[in-house]
């Protein structure tokens, strides 16, 4: 994996989504499940008391720290084995822990880059870019990157190469709040 401080590159580079989405995503699982357990312990074995019985407490700890740790290890592998090749001649998407996905896009055939950012990615500087290419019946996504704008810029140095080379027209690059 190569990094690069001005925005070029001379070989494929990798980049995976940001570590703070899937922080996000722990706590936010952490939150619903500790609620979960606090409800079904209390309504379920206590009959809405507060007081409450040692050995069910146990139980029910034990039951939601397995979930929790299979929720853990899910959206980690999950991140693990989510990430983009930008190339020269065109970017990849690979995803899939079990079975591999993989969906491409020609740097060429881009004719537009946008930046989506919500409050959090500005705050933690992640976003996602989105392309459009007339080539694809859809839009090409690049979920939670981190510094969305160095990537776009990448893409965009890269097209600005293939335009010089002769080989597509020129870009449109937005913004969307």
């Amino acid at each position: 994996m190569k990094k690069s401080n001005n925005y070029s590159f001379d070989e494929d580079y990798n980049v995976k989504t940001s570590i703070v989405v899937v922080i996000r995503k722990v706590v936010l699982a952490e939150i619903v499940l500790a609620s979960i357990a606090f409800l079904f312990n209390f309504f379920v074995f206590s009959g809405g008391n507060l007081v409450v019985k040692t050995s069910s407490t146990f139980y029910i700890g034990s039951f939601f720290l397995v979930i929790n740790l299979t929720i853990f290890i899910c959206l980690f592998l999950g991140w693990n084995y989510r990430y983009y090749v930008i190339s020269q001649d065109g970017i990849s998407s690979n995803t899939g822990v079990v079975f591999r996905k993989t969906k491409s896009i020609d740097i060429p055939s881009i004719r537009s880059i946008s930046i989506n950012q919500g409050f959090f990615g500005r705050i933690f500087n992640y976003g996602t870019i989105v392309l459009e290419s007339p080539v694809l019946s859809e839009k090409f996504y690049m979920h939670y990157l981190p510094t969305p704008f160095r990537h776009a810029t990448l893409i965009e140095n890269a097209r600005a190469k293939a335009l010089k080379d002769g080989k597509v027209e020129n870009i449109i690059i937005g913004t969307k709040p």
